[in-house]
């Protein structure tokens, strides 16, 4: 990833939007490995450049959002996880509706921290959502029509 991430910045410069995904990736194994500050550092990197260069409603942004949030959970700082992820989750809901994937995805992580925080209620309704949205997916066939049940 150094070595992709030099290389990228070698040809669209530190500070455009064609590394992020390299200096994102980073900062994702950075914090795999307890390295957070580090980790911090790069996700701030990359949401400030693809808020720059997309907005801060960008599927893009959600993702670094969501980053950050997992970054603060890891680190047990949850009250800075759950507005992150709350970010991240109201910029997917607008992109991609309440009913895709990539939402489920979010919703179940977002969970994870309200189990962690003793919000069993809270974790519950954020997994019957995403469960709900699984279900629905399931029941649709390849070619984007529901299936008959």
């Amino acid at each position: 990833l150094l070595r992709a991430l030099a290389i990228a910045e070698a040809l669209v410069g530190p500070h455009h939007w064609g590394i992020t995904n390299c200096v994102n990736n980073l900062a994702a194994v950075y914090m795999a490995q307890a390295r957070y500050a580090e980790s911090e550092a790069l996700f701030r990197r990359t949401l400030e450049i693809r808020q720059r260069f997309f907005g801060p409603h960008n599927l893009a942004v959600a993702t670094t959002l969501s980053g950050l949030a997992e970054l603060a959970v890891a680190q047990e700082k949850y009250t800075e996880a759950e507005p992150l992820f709350r970010q991240a989750l109201a910029i997917r809901e607008e992109q991609l509706g309440a009913h895709h994937p990539g939402v489920a995805v979010l919703l179940e992580k977002y969970s994870a921290l309200m189990r962690k925080t003793d919000r069993a209620t809270e974790a519950a309704d954020l997994e019957a959502r995403a469960k709900a949205i699984h279900v629905q997916q399931s029941q649709i066939s390849p070619d984007g029509r529901e299936e008959e049940t």
